[in-house]
């Protein structure tokens, strides 16, 4: 397997391809009549402090995308200070933020546990982030809330929807991996729309396995956790036992 796409070289590359060729747009902004859009889309599961390093990438070159936040995410705290400050961030450079939903820890069954779900996510996004989300997309979906094609629910935009998979080629880099062709080869063949979904965590400064960019990301992670412990300890005049 070759994995030499995944740097953060490699995505500046994509990027400049994109915005030569195509006009970044928000779901809600959709012309299903038209052609040349990108939905440029991250589904962050493991790293916001990376989400932020791509998002400051992408706005540089006048791209716009969308990073789905998990309220129930194993690796981060979506309500911390720390990414409460990421968050909006992100917001200020011109991107916007999605729900991303984890049917499977929420124990979503039914269309009205989701519809209850959004509402109770999109309150919080309002509260902690001051976004009025848009749109959602599903984590671990199983096949009943999958087999929903609405185009929005409780007004939000489902990513999933049959219409924007009719209307847009797919491409994504789930499990560090491309799942289908690679950007590159989407890229190449030109197609009338394009959703490439990235989650941030895979991209990284040197060519890894996914296993070992995990490992690189909970590394930086420590050393993040461990300086603010340091930081505190000094501050407050107390002896830092090592």
């Amino acid at each position: 397997m070759d994995f030499s796409d995944f740097t953060v070289e490699k995505y500046t590359g994509f990027l400049k391809q994109i915005s030569d060729n195509y006009k970044t747009i928000f779901f809600d902004e959709i012309d299903f009549e038209g052609a040349s859009q990108f939905l440029l889309r991250h589904d962050v599961d493991y790293s916001l402090e990376h989400s932020l390093v791509l998002a400051q990438q992408e706005a540089s070159l006048g791209l716009r995308s969308t990073f789905f936040v998990q309220v129930t995410c194993d690796f981060y705290n979506p309500f911390s200070s720390r990414s409460i400050a990421i968050v909006k961030k992100i917001i200020e450079l011109g991107h916007a933020i999605g729900i991303h939903v984890d049917s499977h820890t929420m124990q979503l069954e039914e269309r009205s546990d989701l519809e209850k779900q959004l509402n109770f996510d999109k309150e919080l996004f309002f509260k902690y982030y001051g976004a009025d989300v848009k749109v959602f997309s599903f984590h671990n979906p199983n096949e009943k809330l999958l087999a929903i094609e609405d185009y929005k629910i409780n007004g939000l935009v489902n990513t999933y929807s049959k219409k924007i998979q009719e209307q847009f080629q797919y491409c994504s880099d789930s499990n560090g991996y491309w799942r289908f062709k690679s950007i590159g080869e989407v890229l190449v063949e030109e197609p009338k729309n394009i959703q490439f979904l990235s989650h941030p965590a895979w991209w990284c400064e040197k060519v890894l396995p996914p296993r070992q960019r995990i490992e690189a990301y909970l590394d930086a992670q420590k050393a993040v956790i461990l300086k603010d412990y340091d930081e505190t300890l000094e501050a407050s005049g107390r002896t830092n036992y090592r």
